[in-house]
């Protein structure tokens, strides 16, 4: 079962959330998913990866529970791992250089 309306968010923290809901019409209509047991009995939730989302630890249980309640599918979970590696990527590689300006002489 989806509650109509609901729709889960999946930040890499609460304040994430926060920063995301803050602003929203009806906050009640989103479900912070804190791990796997808040998306557990539903039938295709809906939702949205938001902010951090690809350090979670607990993703890949995040993507199997999707996949059992039918919101996505095998192709779609390859994706969303595509992605995941490619902004760990992306987030290693420009820490490497925050902080530390190069000088061009």
């Amino acid at each position: 079962m989806n509650p109509v309306g609901k729709v889960f968010i999946i930040p890499g923290n609460y304040s994430q959330f926060n920063d995301y809901v803050r602003d929203k019409e009806n906050r009640s209509f989103y479900v912070y998913v804190s791990d796997i047991t808040m998306l557990r009995g539903y039938h295709q939730p809906r939702g949205k990866f938001i902010g951090t989302w690809y350090d979670r630890v607990d993703l890949e249980d995040i993507l199997m529970q999707l996949r059992l309640a039918g919101s996505i599918d095998q192709e779609k979970v390859m994706e969303i791992r595509d992605r995941r590696n490619a902004l760990k990527v992306v987030n290693e590689w420009s820490a490497l250089f925050i902080g530390r300006p190069e000088r061009c002489e």
